[in-house]
């Protein structure tokens, strides 16, 4: 596995999104989670624990409240490419639960 600089991802990300990065990986305040937190549940991972996997269901839209995620790809020789780290506040999951499906 190689090793890399994580700010130097988080530039590249930036860039790529042409300084859209916030809008991307907006972070919550505590009163917007305090609004939407009826709407799910808590659920605690293990530290190295996978919340995702390529091919297999998700559960959704999940909101970060403590800890951190790092969001990386694998490709087909197990090489593993960083994306990025969400910490408290951010979302991760299927954006495409905050949708209108009607």
């Amino acid at each position: 596995m190689s090793t890399f600089d994580k700010d130097k991802v988080e530039q590249a990300a930036r860039a790529l999104m042409h300084g859209r990065f916030e809008q991307g990986f907006p972070t919550l305040t505590e009163l917007e989670i305090a609004r939407i937190r009826r709407f799910g549940a808590v659920h605690r991972f293990r530290d190295g624990e996978l919340v995702f996997e390529t091919g297999k269901p998700r559960s959704g839209m999940h909101v970060v409240l403590a800890g951190g995620v790092a969001i990386s790809a694998r490709d087909g020789l197990g090489h593993v490419t960083p994306i990025v780290d969400q910490g408290p506040g951010q979302l991760i999951g299927e954006l495409s639960t905050l949708g209108d499906d009607g």
